[in-house]
């Protein structure tokens, strides 16, 4: 059973390369250099297969098992890296273990540094404890930058070890090297440190090495008796082990009580049984989160696509994506609520517009003096009968006067420009299809390119618009319909009625002047106004409606058929290369989905001798 429950749990850690992983109860060692902690595993596993030299022995994270099997021979497999590439598998006869643990970290890191590239090593024999260890190399105080470590060495090591001690259901291995003042200890003194860190999620046991330094067994004794300041202790206490003498005599010399806490066969004992139990509790959470990935990877996959594509397929996948784009588009302009929200953009941008326009007043800054001269380019107009209104409106209503409504209809258009490739721009980021990243651009840029088009239809018409306002005096709006007509009801200002006629009108728009020329002023800035209130109307109507129909409906209703076409006749289907990054990953998903899959048959096959109930996906 443990060794089933073991080899789950190890498939599970192997898959902390991929993105999302999840973990799986397991062992990690963590003590200060030349602590004897790889001796420490030496010794539990019965072989001396990790470096033990002065010095960092272990310099990159040491991922290793035992199993018993029936072969008469030991047999090892070693592999390299993440991706667990293979370097040997025989006879642990035939192979220099540590030499071959040397060179593949070389490969990684230069002498004397560290690296967190793990190497995997599986160790099968008869009789053999049934153990998993992740060994991490030993903390140090004080980089030697002299002969070759890297000054970041120390956080190196740190960060390392964090990766591994932090992740959720580990057993650190606390490895300790016997003296009176264990605080001093600096991997101690580490694991304390992470243990204020809020939501700790590993547990701690202890193991003293080296107790022959120590000639007085009661300061052991103390220590496995768990009397000891609370700051030192560990979840699961102390053992001792020395890796040199590990017999009961040698204990005993030492007048060592607690012989359930003396040895590596004890401590080992005890790590097989504390991991077992680990894995049985999380076994159900285990299979859950399993599923789960294996779902989110299936659904990546699927998003991803096929590795190679025909012609056809390719077609069809762009006008897929240009549906999918198509109707988020739509949806974003007609609904409300869904990002990024377009429609309500355009209103705000319409109302703005409508704001500005209702604010121009140019009329009221013009000096009399303008005014006084266009009534006097009409010859003799005090001793006329009457004054032209229409005349008087079209030398009014000239160029100058439409440029601000001309300038605010261009700013309109403009910022419906930026809210549509805002939206665009949003889209393609945030596509299903970002894997295809060449055609998304292209995309982009096509419809950058189809928009300018289109602005320059509606730029085109603005100017018309401008146009037909100065080159013909002509409305039907009844608010100047009546003021015209209360002012000159027979479409002229007679001499003999206008002072009555305008003081009334005029008094009514809150305009009081004095003489008879002022109140032909005042008249003609009324009228003025009121006409030029009609054109901000008419073009905000027109402008509206052409932004709508040539920007908006136009993208909406026709992007569809002409990017495909494009796409088609151009024969973009180059832009299907896919960067490195993306072939990569769909490699990693298809390796994650069959890794998931093995540890789903596996744990199925258990699930009746723990009594575990789960739902296979």
């Amino acid at each position: 059973m443990a060794e089933e429950l073991f080899d789950i749990a190890r498939e599970i850690n192997s898959l902390c390369q991929y993105k999302n992983a999840i973990t799986a109860p397991k062992i990690v060692t963590i003590g200060t250099q030349s602590s004897g902690k790889s001796s420490l595993i030496n010794k539990l596993i019965g072989f001396d297969i990790l470096p033990t030299k002065t010095g960092i022995a272990t310099r990159c994270p040491i991922v290793f098992s035992v199993t018993p099997n029936e072969s008469e021979k030991p047999v090892v497999k070693l592999s390299n890296g993440h991706q667990k590439e293979l370097i040997y598998e025989g006879f642990i006869e035939n192979i220099n273990v540590i030499e071959e643990i040397n060179k593949q970290t070389n490969k990684n890191v230069s002498d004397m540094n560290v690296t967190p590239i793990p190497i995997h090593i599986e160790l099968k024999y008869k009789n053999a404890p049934t153990l998993s260890f992740i060994d991490l190399p030993g903390l140090i105080a004080i980089a030697k930058t002299d002969v070759g470590q890297s000054k970041t060495i120390i956080e190196d090591i740190k960060r390392i070890a964090k990766t591994y001690i932090q992740q959720k259901s580990t057993i650190v291995l606390t490895v300790v090297e016997s003296k009176t003042d264990l605080e001093t200890d600096i991997g101690l003194s580490f694991i304390k440190d992470l243990e204020d860190v809020d939501k700790k999620e590993f547990i701690t046991v202890g193991v003293l090495t080296k107790p022959d330094l120590l000639k007085n067994g009661d300061v052991i004794n103390n220590i496995l008796d768990g009397k000891i300041s609370s700051n030192i202790s560990l979840d699961n206490g102390y053992f001792v082990v020395n890796n040199i003498d590990d017999s009961i005599g040698f204990y005993n010399s030492l007048k060592i009580n607690n012989n359930n806490r003396c040895g590596s066969a004890q401590l080992g004992n005890y790590l097989t049984t504390l991991l077992t139990k680990m894995i049985k509790t999380d076994l159900i959470n285990i299979k859950t989160q399993i599923g789960e990935l294996h779902l989110q990877s299936v659904k990546e996959l699927e998003e991803l696509g096929a590795e190679e594509l025909t012609d056809n397929m390719k077609i069809g996948l762009v006008s897929k994506i240009l549906n999918d784009l198509q109707v988020r588009i739509t949806e974003s302009i007609e609904s409300s609520g869904i990002e990024p929200n377009t429609g309500l953009k355009i209103k705000n941008v319409f109302n703005n517009y409508l704001k500005d326009l209702n604010s121009l007043d140019i009329f009221s800054s013009v000096g009399d003096k303008f005014y006084t001269d266009l009534l006097n380019s009409f010859s003799g107009y005090h001793m006329t009968n009457s004054i032209d209104i229409n005349k008087i409106l079209y030398k009014c209503i000239n160029e100058n006067a439409l440029n601000p409504i001309h300038t605010l209809s261009l700013e309109c258009m403009n910022e419906i420009i930026d809210v549509i490739e805002g939206m665009l721009e949003h889209f393609v980021k945030n596509a299903k299809y970002t894997h295809h990243e060449n055609i998304l651009k292209s995309l982009k840029k096509y419809y950058s390119n189809y928009i300018i088009d289109r602005k320059t239809e509606v730029d085109l018409e603005i100017k018309r618009f401008i146009k037909m306002e100065s080159c013909f005096i002509n409305t039907i709006d009844e608010k100047f319909v009546k003021l015209i007509h209360d002012f000159t009801p027979v479409g002229y200002v007679p001499i003999n009625t206008i002072d009555s006629m305008m003081s009334r009108n005029l008094a009514i728009n809150n305009i009081l002047p004095e003489s008879i020329h002022d109140k032909y002023i005042a008249m003609i800035k009324v009228i003025c106004k009121c006409y030029y209130d009609t054109i901000k109307k008419n073009m905000f109507n027109n402008v509206t409606k052409s932004i709508m129909l040539n920007i908006i409906r136009n993208i909406e209703q026709n992007m569809n058929y002409m990017s495909v076409y494009e796409f088609i006749t151009k024969d973009n289907l180059t832009l299907f290369q896919e960067d490195i990054s993306i072939i990569e990953r769909r490699k990693e998903l298809r390796q994650l989905i069959e890794q998931l899959s093995n540890i789903n048959a596996k744990i199925k096959k258990i699930n009746t001798k723990v009594q575990i109930n789960t739902k296979v996906f």
